[in-house]
């Protein structure tokens, strides 16, 4: 089985089924998505949101949470006539791949345990839709109630704890 077209398809499945695949691609928007992600469970945002807001081209920081810090940071970041071309775009987002991949591999993953946590979030990730998740205003779809069982939490930590019992 070639398990890596496996998690790409899966991840595209999801972004499919969630209705993402034919948005419009926003460039302030992915690279917000990634900034989101590179932020969570950081613990100093708050500063960072005061820094922000002391921007001079008029940017709100709503909250210090990932999702408006990366809102602020490609605000400031990108004018509105910024053209980016769809082979630099190409070019960005398979280096954040191969980068993800590569600080995953930091974790002494093995390419398996890459491909199964992939495959856990992605899952977890398809909870969201069918137990009714919201989209946000850039669609990106939200927990709902209940979605705390789907938690990919402790399956990523049992891969984790595997990986400790592989490296005794």
């Amino acid at each position: 089985c070639n398990c890596m077209e496996n998690t790409v398809k899966a991840v595209c499945q999801f972004n499919d089924k969630a209705g993402l695949s034919n948005r419009p691609f926003d460039d302030k928007l992915e690279a917000s998505f990634l900034i989101e992600e590179a932020l969570e469970d950081f613990d100093r945002l708050d500063v960072l949101a005061a820094l922000l807001s002391k921007n001079t081209l008029g940017v709100e920081v709503k909250s210090s949470s990932p999702k408006d810090i990366s809102r602020a940071i490609t605000a400031i970041a990108m004018s509105e006539d910024c053209k980016v071309s769809d082979n630099k775009r190409l070019d960005k987002h398979v280096d954040a791949y191969v980068y993800t991949v590569g600080a995953m591999r930091k974790l002494n993953l093995t390419p398996q345990e890459i491909e199964q946590s992939i495959l856990v979030v992605n899952k977890a990730n398809l909870k969201k839709k069918e137990l009714g998740g919201q989209k946000d205003e850039f669609g990106k779809l939200m927990k709902p109630e209940g979605w705390e069982k789907f938690d990919p939490a402790p399956k990523l930590q049992e891969i984790l704890d595997r990986r400790k019992a592989r490296q005794g």
